[in-house]
């Protein structure tokens, strides 16, 4: 899967098509892949998303970014939710 900032896209192997990705869910893909197999909390992408912007908008927009990132990832990557830590990101084979 490659991450193009400048057209702020992300292209997975199983898609012809690049799949279009704004700045939030961007950024929280980014944050996943950096930490590949490890457990990312809401907290830490709330704050990696909004610390210093005022009121964080509602937790339900990383949501969102989890749901569209799923989508673009196709086979790449496969995105866990766990239950009381947050999401992890795997590599699929």
């Amino acid at each position: 899967m490659i991450c193009d900032r400048c057209k702020e896209e992300i292209v997975a192997r199983s898609q012809s098509c690049p799949y279009p990705l704004s700045f939030v869910p961007r950024l929280v893909f980014e944050t996943l892949k950096a930490r590949l197999g490890r457990p990312v909390s809401r907290e830490t992408v709330m704050h990696l998303l909004y610390s210093g912007r005022g009121d964080p908008p509602s937790t339900r927009a990383v949501d969102m970014s989890i749901h569209k990132i799923r989508a673009a990832a196709g086979a790449d990557y496969e995105i866990q939710t766990c239950w009381g830590q947050g999401w992890v990101m795997r590599a699929r084979t």
